[in-house]
């Protein structure tokens, strides 16, 4: 009879599960079962806490690690500081993750080699094994004993050589093409099913499997025993599973991000407040950590300032923890994630401010007058980058307005506008006069401004800052505005790049899309973009926005800028748009938000377990995105190559228009995190749409659904419940002419989530602009900054699937560009170019 080789161990942690006397019971069990192996799948910060608080069990456990007769029947995996689903995190986390968990491992066992990627939930991503061999892994599995989020695709073979879309490889164990689904938790591999255990080596031997490999990791907590007992079985850690069998490779595999096959309830209300506070501080962190870059240019940023982000990391990373979302209604995640996400958006609060500090005050000034005022503006993006930015300025006596001139004296757009404030009023004795309060304006007796606040066009070369000086108007002027009209029932807008029509017949959405350089045409009344629809149980059908009436308001009109509101219902309840365009950017904004605060609705799939149903029912509601509340976008028909971004990879969807699916067994990769693009065949046409938290979407008969809303059955941990509060999302559509990576659609939404950072300067600083990095191709990205003991090392990354030349500058003092392993270690490789899809440090 065929043996199996089984990888037992644990899972879990303080933050997970890890019961008072659970390490006591492993250890014991490993002395009595010499055959025992156990592999751990914990977070770091578990074995920091034994040692504070049970040095007893920790010292037991490192003379157990460091002992040459006991330390290879314990192998430490993963690093990862707090088991995300790497597949739903940005990629620069995923990487501080494992370096962050793995330095924490070390201090408490300064022996102990991590060196194998296994994780007990489906915790992968597609550039895994590029990341992974930049920090000195040399192996996988592709294997989950728990499957409530997902699982992996199977794939043909043992052993593979596992590429990433660069191309790097590392040997990997896979999910067998023989490995099949046990319940709603499990693969058979886990051992979680007694009976097809038995018969996993017997299958794994008729697909040419020599050596077929089961593993499971435990919760913490549980019996401390094997997990597989009474079959011919072997356990073994990973490493040594490698070592005996790693030559039996099986051929080669390209890890395609769609092989991840996860899903989880998008648009829940709790799980939506998550996505999207943990997405800003994924965009902020390697934000600010870029500042200080800038900043150490100029001052000296306080080892202070580094302490607090490295903190803000940390509460970043705890709440990025798989359990957060996939238990995300439980209270007690809830409230966890809500904890440390604030406590890192106020530690990024105040780091931004020292390091504006650092820059203002560390650049010898002489004092402006009255009638100028000088504004920094940093840009974090590496590449040539346009924006507006706003800030309120106060004023002295005489200012009526302002303009705004670059360092080379050329005036800039802008516009100022005065600022208002509340104000009851008062008869001649001071006495309250009843009524509501009223806006008046904010100005000296002499009817000029107090304070306004200032929009403006800056530009950079790349990272760095530039400066600008705003000079006073004594007389008041008449500023142009963008063209904004009312007609045949809508409201026109144009723009240097659009002529935009929104239909207030149709819910406010978009029915002509013009692109004024090309006269391509976008959006048409059939085939409109940005309405809401969802599959309301009360009404028993589809319900969207196309029918309902949308009322305008104008919220801003500025020679630079125009934000327009329109509200409307659907089902009857209130549903208010915000739409923002840039007169000479390419990209939309919108924000969208419902309110089913007086009315919850079950809205999406009405599929209902069958009475007495398990409540791990197969068909969940929660999973068919097509029903949802969701903003619309019409691509049209034909065919279309589908482009989604992914954590440091750029994948073309193999999905089309096949999204769709309800049924735990039949996952399918529709998620969006960051963004997604669907173009025409020919590259004629695309629609891109970025989306502020990870989301669901579907493609079917030509309509791009984002989920945005969701109540109605979700199964295990989630249960059945309506949609209630004020499910609200932000999203930017960037309509082109070119395939993605020729519309550098990644550039386009990496200004969206850098926006540069505009401060006011005490006066007329030395240096007026300054370029510490900047690179000339936009699809190399800039992504983050580091500083060490030795100095600082940049993080780029090539989104594009050919390989181009790394040309850059660097204005940093004694910067040479050498190529470094993820640590920051020089590699030797050829720093000359960037491969495609390469993840790029340089010291």
């Amino acid at each position: 009879m065929e043996k199996l080789y089984f990888v037992d161990g644990y899972h879990g942690g303080i933050e997970g599960h890890m019961p008072v006397g659970s390490w006591q019971d492993i250890l014991g069990a490993l002395e009595r079962r010499p055959e025992w192996t156990v592999s751990l799948d914990v977070e770091p910060e578990s074995y920091e806490w034994i040692r504070k608080n049970d040095f007893e069990v920790y010292s037991r456990l490192r003379e157990f690690v460091e002992n040459e007769n006991t330390a290879d029947r314990i192998e430490f995996l993963n690093g990862c500081y707090a088991q995300p689903f790497c597949w739903a995190i940005d990629g620069e986390s995923c990487i501080r993750q494992i370096i962050r968990g793995m330095a924490v491992i070390r201090r408490c066992f300064p022996t102990v080699s991590v060196d194998t990627y296994s994780v007990q939930e489906p915790c992968f991503t597609s550039q895994l094994p590029q990341i992974l061999r930049k920090l000195h892994f040399e192996r996988m599995s592709l294997k989950n004993s728990t499957c409530w989020g997902g699982y992996m695709a199977k794939m043909p073979g043992g052993i593979v050589r596992l590429h990433a879309p660069d191309g790097t490889w590392i040997p990997a164990v896979v999910r067998y093409e023989c490995e099949e689904l046990y319940d709603c938790c499990a693969t058979d591999a886990s051992g979680y099913d007694r009976e097809n255990i038995k018969t996993l080596a017997a299958r794994c031997a008729e697909k040419g499997i020599p050596a077929p490999n089961g593993m499971t990791y435990q919760d913490l907590g549980w019996l401390s025993a094997p997990m597989v007992q009474g079959i011919p079985i072997e356990y073994l850690t990973y490493r040594e599973y490698f070592k005996k069998f790693g030559g039996f490779m099986d051929g080669d595999v390209n890890f395609h991000q769609e092989d991840v096959l996860c899903a989880l309830p998008w648009g829940t209300k709790e799980l939506q407040q998550t996505l999207r506070a943990v997405r800003a501080l994924e965009y902020e962190l390697p934000r600010m950590e870029k500042l200080a870059f800038i900043a150490d240019g100029v001052g000296e940023v306080q080892s202070g300032t580094f302490e607090k982000l490295s903190r803000a990391w940390d509460c970043t990373m705890l709440s990025q923890h798989h359990d957060a979302y996939i238990c995300g209604k439980s209270g007690r995640w809830r409230d966890f994630v809500k904890l440390k996400t604030r406590q890192a958006g106020e530690l990024l609060s105040e780091v931004r401010s020292e390091l504006l500090a650092v820059v203002s005050e560390n650049d010898t000034v002489c004092r402006a007058g009255t009638d100028e005022i000088y504004v920094r503006v940093y840009n974090t993006l590496s590449n040539r980058t346009r924006g507006v930015v706003s800030l309120r300025l106060g004023l002295a006596p005489g200012w009526r307005g302002a303009e705004v001139f670059d360092s080379r004296g050329n005036r800039v757009p802008s516009s100022s506008r005065g600022v208002m404030y509340t104000s009851f009023g008062y008869d001649e004795n001071g006495v309250l006069l009843p009524g509501d309060p009223v806006p008046k304006p904010r100005v000296y007796p002499d009817g000029s401004e107090e304070a306004i606040d200032l929009t403006f066009e800056a530009e950079a070369e790349g990272a760095g800052y530039s400066t600008y000086r705003v000079v006073r108007l004594s007389e008041k002027k008449t500023e142009e505005k963008l063209p904004v009209r009312l007609e045949n029932g809508g409201a026109a807008v144009e723009t240097d790049v659009w002529d935009i029509f929104f239909d207030l017949s149709k819910g406010g959405a978009i029915t002509r899309l013009r692109d004024r350089r090309t006269g391509k045409e976008f959006a048409s009344p059939e085939a409109p973009l940005g309405y809401v629809r969802g599959f309301f149980s009360e009404a028993g059908r589809m319900v969207d926005t196309l029918s309902e009436k949308a009322d305008l308001t104008v919220l801003e009109n500025t020679s630079v800028s125009a934000s327009l509101r329109f509200t409307t219902k659907i089902y009857g309840h209130s549903l208010v748009t915000d739409v923002s365009v840039l007169k000479s950017e390419q990209r939309i904004d919108f924000r969208t938000k419902a309110d089913f605060s007086e009315k919850p609705e079950y809205v999406g799939d009405p599929e209902r377990p069958p009475k007495g149903a398990p409540h791990n029912y197969r068909r969940r509601s929660g999973y068919n995105e097509e029903m949802k509340l969701a903003v619309v976008f019409n691509v049209g028909g034909g065919e279309k190559r589908v482009f989604k971004a992914a954590p440091y990879d750029v994948c073309e969807s193999r999905l089309g228009d096949g999204t769709s699916f309800i049924d735990w067994g039949e996952i399918r990769h529709n998620i969006v995190n960051d963004y997604i693009d669907v173009c025409g065949s020919d590259g004629e046409k695309g629609i891109a749409v970025w989306c502020d938290q990870v989301t669901g979407y579907s493609l079917h008969n030509g309509l791009l659904t984002l989920t945005m809303g969701f109540g109605n059955f979700a199964g295990f941990f989630w249960g059945d419940y309506k949609l209630t509060g004020t499910p609200t999302m932000a999203y930017s559509l960037f309509a082109h002419g070119k395939d993605t990576f020729e519309a550098h659609t990644a550039a386009a939404f990496a200004r969206r989530c850098e926006p540069m950072i505009v401060s006011r300067l005490a006066g007329k600083p030395d240096s007026m602009d300054k370029t510490v990095f900047a690179t000339e191709n936009e699809n190399l990205k800039f992504t983050a900054a580091l500083k060490d003991r030795d100095g600082w090392v940049l993080r780029l990354f090539n989104c594009s699937p050919e390989k181009s030349l790394l040309d850059f500058r660097c204005g940093a003092e004694g910067f040479k560009g050498l190529k470094c392993d993820l640590f920051g270690k020089a590699s030797g490789e050829d720093a000359s170019f960037a491969g495609n899809f390469e993840i790029i440090t340089l010291r």
